[in-house]
């Protein structure tokens, strides 16, 4: 058996509401909804299979049932279909599927305002911080989000908490991550006190522990207005991340890179060049669109000077400053180094004995052990992002 449902979608998000809803109809009229995805675009026909679903019938075959559509645009649902083999009761069958159908067009409608919860990691506690549709208070965030049903909400919720969490980060300059995250192990093994002494009586006289830094957080009334318009704006699926989160984003994991390269933990490789890697293209995401490029005389093809757009805004940031200046546009060579020649920062080799030797390229003349790694990088990254974004217009 096998029935196909007009749909005729407009474009992307509202597909995807459409699907979404139907979904969550489909647990709710039929009391489960399994799913083997397989996706598979066949271009010519316009046409993709979407995968097998199991809905909790009776099938006297015990065939999977298959869920195709077709769409009339790239991303843009035109129609549904469900193909099935010998149904027990296809009537009954037919009748939930086409309610489910007939309410997921109403898709307004059954979408509810929720509010969940996540914890962060064991040592994060924040100041309480009160948004409009957000609270943070200790290792407790809660957020207002729009979905259908528990599911839905749940796995949206993902990529909600994700992005806050890029947010929390890069105000703080700490990776705040969700709890039982893998950071949290490293963490809690380099957890300790340490104490500082008289160098001649030997008497103590200050001791801080080293995960203090992860407590009496707080953020800017600036980045907790920015959170609050990221949840109460329309999702889109295709671009769920404006340029400035995804450059959050890159920031963000450089950070976390950056806290692996102090590490006694041990992780069998080197987090600097990632870190580098990361903020380097936190530079990159945030000036894509600052510069327009070239075209080449010969081929007509777009020319980019990505690496001229990151030290550009470095440029406008501090003014000219030949320091920052240089220091942008080091690391951004030797992020370039990394990811197109595989060229690491040192061989990584130093077990506390130097065994010095010449290099046929490194800036000081020796092949370097140990990375020398600027630790006041990520702020001067955060600074140009800020610049960036209170700048932006002037930039274009």
């Amino acid at each position: 058996m096998r029935k196909e449902y007009n749909i005729a979608c407009i474009d992307n998000n509202s597909s995807n509401e459409f699907l979404r809803c139907l979904w969550s109809r489909l647990r709710f009229n039929f009391g489960k909804l399994a799913w083997n995805t397989f996706p598979c675009k066949i271009s010519e026909k316009q046409l993709i299979l979407i995968g097998y679903i199991d809905l909790a019938i009776e099938d006297e075959g015990n065939h999977t049932i298959t869920i195709t559509c077709t769409y009339s645009k790239k991303g843009c649902i035109k129609t549904l279909s469900w193909d099935a083999g010998k149904l027990s009761e296809p009537e009954k069958f037919i009748r939930k599927f086409d309610t489910s159908i007939k309410e997921a067009k109403d898709h307004p409608k059954f979408k509810k305002e929720n509010y969940l919860s996540c914890t962060l990691g064991q040592y994060i506690k924040f100041e309480k911080i009160l948004g409009r549709n957000f609270s943070l208070q200790n290792d407790l965030l809660i957020i207002k989000i729009l979905g259908y049903d528990k599911e839905d909400i749940h796995t949206f919720s993902q990529q909600y908490f994700r992005i806050i969490c890029d947010y929390l980060t890069f105000d703080t300059i700490r990776f705040i991550n969700k709890k039982n995250s893998g950071i949290d192990t490293i963490r809690s093994y380099n957890d300790r006190v340490v104490s500082f002494s008289d160098f001649n009586s030997g008497e103590v006289y200050s001791e801080t522990r080293l995960m203090d830094k992860f407590i009496n957080l707080n953020i800017n009334k600036s980045i907790i207005d920015s959170i609050d318009d990221f949840l109460e704006r329309e999702f889109n699926y295709d671009q769920y991340k404006n340029n400035f989160e995804k450059s959050l984003s890159m920031i963000s994991r450089g950070i976390m890179f950056e806290e692996m390269i102090e590490s006694k933990f041990y992780l069998d490789f080197s987090p600097a060049e990632y870190a580098v890697m990361c903020y380097m293209s936190a530079l990159e995401i945030i000036t894509i669109n600052d510069i327009k490029p070239l075209k080449c005389d010969t081929c007509n093809q777009d020319i980019y000077s990505i690496a001229k757009r990151v030290v550009s805004l470095s440029e406008n940031v501090t003014d000219g400053n030949p320091i920052i200046k240089k220091m942008i546009s080091k690391y951004y060579g030797i992020r370039s180094k990394f990811v197109h020649t595989g060229q690491f920062l040192s061989s990584n080799n130093y077990i506390g004995t130097s065994i010095p030797l010449l290099s046929t390229n490194s800036e000081s003349g020796l092949i370097d052990q140990e990375h020398i790694f600027n630790k006041e990088l990520k702020f001067f990254v955060k600074e140009c992002i800020l610049w960036h974004e209170a700048n932006q217009n002037e930039t274009k």
